[in-house]
């Protein structure tokens, strides 16, 4: 219960209790950001420099930003695009 006893929480209000909930899950993933570094850095270490990959994708945690990739291509764009370099 967020780290709460059973006697502080049935003495706080729903809105207390919503506080010390964020609370206690920013902390939980700022500890597993933490163990994520540590474990990253030991990777970087003893792996080979040419497959090395970003810590997020080395071991992606849920509040973690989201690559933006963007739109895909229209037809449109793909046959411009081949145009240019003459390809048709």
């Amino acid at each position: 219960m967020c780290g709460l006893t059973i006697e502080q929480f049935w003495s706080i209000t729903w809105k207390e209790y919503t506080i010390y909930q964020e609370a206690y899950v920013r902390k939980e993933l700022a500890e597993w950001q933490r163990t994520r570094r540590l474990g990253y850095i030991m990777y970087i270490a003893n792996c080979d420099k040419k497959n090395i990959v970003s810590e997020q994708n080395w071991h992606p945690l849920a509040n973690d930003e989201k690559e933006d990739k963007g739109l895909p291509m229209s037809n449109e764009d793909v046959k411009r695009t081949l145009s240019m370099y003459g390809k048709t």
